[in-house]
């Protein structure tokens, strides 16, 4: 019986080929990974140190409210719960703190995870409201998990985003003190994959929020890392994989060991309006890639935004892609099930060697304010990234 080793599975291709060059097989990903068509255990030796798996055997289902009136969200909050969402993310573009009881009227915050995406002028006044509403409820303080961030839907500029990223970070210490159960040092790299960043460099400049972060202190507050995750199935995964190692490696120097909740929320590339209940097999598959990855916490975007399909039908539907998965696949059982396949820790090293890269030219630029300021970044925005 022949041996399975390398020279073997290569001399068998070569046959098939008929005297095609064995390279044409390679496989190079939209951001320039370069791969080979299979890998062994000839040329694997190690493993990427993936730190971020899982200590609960789901994830946190996030389903989005935007909030239009208190009255509407909180009946909207309480239907998704009902069907099976485990957190729920409040984006509120003109946040109005008074309004805080009407909106989580029957919501017991202790037993979900909830996140509000504000304004920053918003942002100090909403914290010190929402910790009144907490201890009114009588909760402890610290058993109200969720997170806090300000709402950046996109951005026109990077000078512009330096300048809202800059006065954010100031304000998060203030926003922990007063929600000490809340991850308010929230890193938003979903902003730049969304905005059609490749993966390394969204990783890049994941990198250098949470140094620019640490500078500001606080290296042992609980923080929230969020990545976009869309149709690239194999990239995705490795990018969630990843990125707590990475954070350790910048947070050395800074005395923080604190691994960050991986918050996935699904980019709009996954999605065409025009075949819109494929939408459910493209979130469904682009879900898979962030959970197992390691995700904690996913956010899906409804499937559909024709007229025709009532929103409490998409809601739903959107919903049970990841109460499928999670209740009938049982993927997040399973640690880190990418580790030991060849292929995965091939691209791993070769996805944290780039986004490595990325971080330190962000740190000849200066840093991440500007590095955002600069031509470089004006470049990729551009739409050189992809």
């Amino acid at each position: 019986m022949e041996q399975d080793t390398y020279a073997a599975w290569t001399e068998r291709a070569a046959k098939e080929l008929k005297g095609k060059p064995l390279d044409s097989l390679n496989w190079v990903s939209s951001g320039g990974l370069q791969l080979k068509p299979y890998y062994s255990a000839e040329e694997q030796k190690r493993r990427y140190p993936v730190l971020n798996t899982r200590t609960q055997n789901e994830w946190d289902v996030f389903e989005a409210i935007e909030v239009h009136t208190a009255k509407e969200a909180n009946l909207q909050a309480h239907r998704a719960l009902a069907g099976g969402a485990t957190g729920l993310q409040f984006v509120w573009d003109n946040a109005l703190p008074e309004e805080i009881p009407q909106l989580l009227a029957g919501i017991e915050l202790p037993f979900i995870q909830s996140g509000f995406c504000i304004p920053l002028n918003a942002y100090i006044p909403f914290a010190e409201s929402l910790a009144k509403w907490i201890a009114i409820q009588g909760y402890v303080p610290s058993s109200c998990k969720g997170y806090l961030t300000i709402l950046i839907k996109e951005f026109n500029s990077g000078p512009e985003l330096s300048k809202t990223l800059e006065a954010w970070i100031l304000a998060q210490n203030e926003a922990h003190k007063r929600l000490p159960g809340y991850r308010s040092r929230v890193i938003d790299g979903a902003l730049f994959g969304n905005a059609g960043l490749a993966a390394h460099q969204e990783l890049g400049l994941i990198l250098a929020w949470y140094q620019l972060a640490l500078e500001q202190g606080n290296p042992n507050q609980e923080w929230q890392v969020n990545l976009s995750f869309g149709p690239e199935f194999y990239t995705e995964l490795c990018k969630f994989r990843i990125i707590a190692h990475l954070c350790s490696l910048v947070g050395e120097k800074y005395g923080s060991d604190y691994l960050p909740y991986l918050f996935g929320s699904a980019s709009d590339v996954c999605l065409n309006d025009q075949d819109r209940y494929t939408n459910l097999l493209r979130l469904s598959t682009s879900a898979m890639s962030a959970v197992m990855g390691g995700a904690n916490g996913l956010l899906l975007k409804n499937f559909s935004h024709h007229p025709d399909d009532a929103k409490e039908f998409v809601a739903r539907i959107t919903r049970n892609c990841q109460l499928v998965l999670q209740h009938e696949s049982k993927i997040g059982k399973a640690q880190d099930p990418a580790s030991g396949a060849y292929f995965f820790e091939e691209m791993s090293f070769q996805l944290a060697g780039q986004a490595w890269d990325s971080f330190l030219g962000i740190n000849k630029e200066g840093g991440l304010l500007n590095y955002l300021r600069s031509d470089a970044f004006a470049e990729i925005k551009g739409g050189t990234g992809r």
